[in-house]
């Protein structure tokens, strides 16, 4: 696999306040990588870094081999870095319908309006949610609002799909059916995965690489089958103590 994404030596900081020093990891095409940690440990910063919405302090993040930010600076802006993000609270506008909601996130695509609504409603079909396009978020379920959110995501045609703790608000239930979503979504669309969650449950359903951040540096990085063998992090240690109940979530 082809290197998509690297990060060389990143420091962010926030009012001479250290979040992280010396972060370096890569994301291949079509890896699967959960980035775990803590609350609070930068993950979701780390993510913003990614996502350039943020410049790092310090370090460079290059993509399919071009510099995307470096040292302080944002060279490539966010909508020309083919990849696209689900946040934790959704972001989905109220007033909005399902298609509109997808419709507003393709708004930097150079497409005409048929082309963008076709497009728009066959992401809403990816994502099972055709049938629901014109009903606003409020009457839909906490599935069903996840389902256009993802949609909006992938309807943008992103070669990296970035999870930014997504599922915190939903029932177990609910979670395992969203997870194998995209699990199938990933799959047949060749997607990359980043998975941004402080639950190694989530993460190793959907993922097979972790990156675990603590205390502002890489504790550990690797395949999940190698680190759960000898983990050196808190994170994956108190995983290993919920280990039953990931069984649910492994496919």
């Amino acid at each position: 696999m082809s290197l998509l994404v690297q990060f060389e030596n990143i420091a962010r900081d926030f009012n001479g306040n250290s979040v992280f020093r010396d972060i370096s990891f890569e994301i291949s095409t079509a890896e699967h990588l959960a980035l775990l940690g803590p609350s609070g440990c930068g993950k979701s910063t780390l993510l913003r870094l990614l996502a350039g919405l943020d410049p790092p302090s310090q370090g460079r993040i290059l993509i399919n081999g071009k510099i995307v930010s470096e040292d302080g600076k944002i060279l490539v802006p966010a909508h020309e870095r083919q990849m696209a993000m689900v946040f934790q609270d959704l972001a989905l506008w109220p007033n909005l319908t399902a298609l509109q909601n997808v419709l507003l996130g393709m708004g930097r695509m150079n497409l005409g309006r048929r082309e963008r609504r076709t497009a728009a409603m066959a992401a809403l079909e990816i994502c099972r949610m055709e049938s629901f396009a014109n009903r606003k978020p409020a009457s839909l379920s906490a599935g069903q609002q996840q389902r256009v959110a993802l949609a909006r995501a992938l309807a943008v045609r992103p070669k990296l799909l970035a999870l930014d703790e997504p599922f915190s608000g939903l029932d177990l239930t609910l979670k395992t059916e969203i997870l194998e979503e995209i699990r199938r979504l990933a799959k047949e669309l060749d997607l990359t995965v980043l998975l941004v969650s402080h639950d190694a449950l989530e993460a190793v359903a959907l993922c097979t690489e972790a990156f675990v951040l603590e205390n502002g540096r890489c504790k550990e990085k690797g395949s999940f089958d190698l680190l759960l063998q000898n983990p050196a992090s808190t994170t994956l240690r108190t995983f290993l103590q919920n280990i039953p109940d990931a069984q649910r979530f492994i496919p």
